[in-house]
């Protein structure tokens, strides 16, 4: 079954009628649980677990290699993005992959759009601030 994000609020995000209380990956035709504890270690510095390099590397080993990463940041658009994150992500922009962050409600339609398109996605959503 494709996947299609119905909607989001804060802490919560509701897949194909499920809903989900915490942050979470999607690749393609799969959900699962961001593994923010790749991440933890650095919580105390930006005062909110960011995305690591670590963490984004470890998400795309599990992916795969995506046409496009979606990052929804968080309801109020507060999820930190770590430098050496968003420098594999340029690296990642330079080499073809569409890559999109912004607020987690904002992006919603746009993971849809590319999903009903056959596009291989990598949704990385926080559900929170």
């Amino acid at each position: 079954m494709p996947i299609r994000i119905g909607g989001t609020g804060f802490g919560y995000i509701i897949v194909n009628g499920a809903r989900y209380n915490s942050d979470i990956i999607v690749c393609s035709n799969s959900v699962k649980t961001r593994p923010k504890y790749l991440s933890k270690r650095y919580r105390e510095r930006f005062n909110h677990t960011p995305l690591s390099r670590e963490e984004l590397d470890y998400i795309l080993s599990v992916c795969g290699n995506p046409e496009a990463i979606v990052i929804g940041t968080g309801q109020y658009g507060a999820l930190p993005i770590m430098d050496s994150a968003r420098e594999l992500l340029d690296s990642l922009r330079m080499n073809g992959v569409e890559v999109l962050i912004d607020k987690t409600p904002k992006v919603i339609d746009k993971v849809n759009e590319l999903l009903s398109k056959g596009v291989s996605v990598l949704a990385i959503i926080h559900v929170t601030c």
